[in-house]
């Protein structure tokens, strides 16, 4: 953030690009939840969303610094017996309508400790995407890959081909693999 402050106004929508926006709701500044360190000061952000003439697309009008929020995070999945159940009902649902095969990757974008993770078979390539550091060493008891940062497609291809942590470790490289990608790719030999 280039403001001198923890977060940043946005001047149009973050889908459409249109600077019609309209202000739904305010409710003034608030704390911003984050793990604090002893004798560190916490800060509040504006919280209030906005909406799109263009594209109809509610938005948060302020931008707060990610990595205040997500580089070390509090708060972990499978500590919790309601969470770890709610977790596992995403899994027999997702279950539901796909059918997994040995090789398959099943990506979880914000994997925090792994929980979700773990509810897959062992047959599957289990990726977790994870910004905060603290939580690698739970969610690397779970997935094949993690990818240390924030999500984006970049950082996917790089992690997966590259050097990895997770519970197989080693050096492997993850093959393109049902995605369309495959074609793209030159032979091998």
């Amino acid at each position: 953030m280039t403001t001198g402050k923890p977060f940043r106004a946005i001047d149009r929508c973050r889908l459409c690009g249109a600077k019609e926006l309209d202000q739904v709701w305010n409710l003034g500044a608030q704390w911003v939840m984050d793990c604090l360190e002893e004798g560190q000061a916490g800060f509040k952000a504006p919280l209030v969303v906005m909406f799109c003439l263009a594209c109809g697309l509610a938005q948060l009008e302020h931008t707060v610094d990610r990595d205040l929020m997500y580089k070390k995070y509090w708060y972990r999945s499978g500590t919790s017996e309601t969470m770890k159940q709610a977790l596992k009902d995403v899994v027999v649902g997702a279950l539901q309508y796909v059918s997994l095969e040995p090789g398959d990757i099943v990506l979880d974008i914000g994997a925090n400790d792994g929980e979700l993770l773990s509810r897959f078979p062992d047959t599957v390539i289990k990726t977790g995407c994870e910004p905060a550091n603290n939580l690698y060493e739970d969610l690397e008891k779970v997935a094949d890959v993690i990818i240390p940062t924030y999500w984006s497609y970049k950082a996917y291809v790089t992690e997966r081909t590259t050097t990895h942590r997770g519970r197989k470790g080693g050096t492997e490289s993850i093959p393109p693999h049902r995605t369309g990608e495959a074609e793209n790719q030159p032979e091998q030999r």
